[in-house]
């Protein structure tokens, strides 16, 4: 905001000065220098304590105008430092305190031993299958046999 303001402010100066250069430069080549001194005293005689005051107020005014924005900016960082900085580092240890640990008992916990359980199962049931298939005697080569081959040919297989 204060930016544009010095912006505005400085092309108005320079409109004025265009506008009013000639003005200026027949003041400044036909009015003798007597003369024109005799018109500075006589300004600042009736209007140099006004105007000079005037324009103290002005500077002072536009310098803590112009503050404004690093005054806000150091507002908002003292802010932060005081209540935003020691909330965020004690805040951890508080949410943990009342929300964190029933989360951790009532729900990471279960899946966890979840998790565990069924891992624990699959490496059991892999390993009985294994002791399973380790114990199981040779197949029979004729366990599927229904009829038995002699020298006369294909006879029935007693039973």
């Amino acid at each position: 905001v204060m930016d544009v303001w010095r912006i505005v402010r400085r092309l108005v100066w320079l409109l004025l000065r265009c506008a009013l250069s000639p003005w200026y430069l027949l003041w400044a080549m036909l009015v003798p220098g007597s003369l024109k001194q005799l018109i500075y005293d006589e300004y600042f005689r009736r209007f140099g304590a006004y105007v000079s005051v005037a324009m103290e107020a002005y500077s002072v005014t536009e310098e803590q105008l112009g503050d404004l924005p690093n005054i806000t900016l150091a507002c908002m960082l003292a802010a932060s430092d005081t209540c935003v900085t020691p909330v965020k580092e004690r805040g951890w240890s508080t949410c943990w305190f009342f929300v964190g640990r029933h989360i951790e008992e009532w729900f990471l916990k279960p899946l966890e031993e979840l998790h565990i359980n069924r891992t624990l199962g699959r490496r059991r049931r892999r390993a009985e299958k294994a002791a399973k298939a380790s114990r199981k005697p040779a197949p029979d080569p004729e366990a599927g046999v229904v009829f038995a081959v002699d020298q006369f040919g294909m006879v029935p297989k007693a039973s």
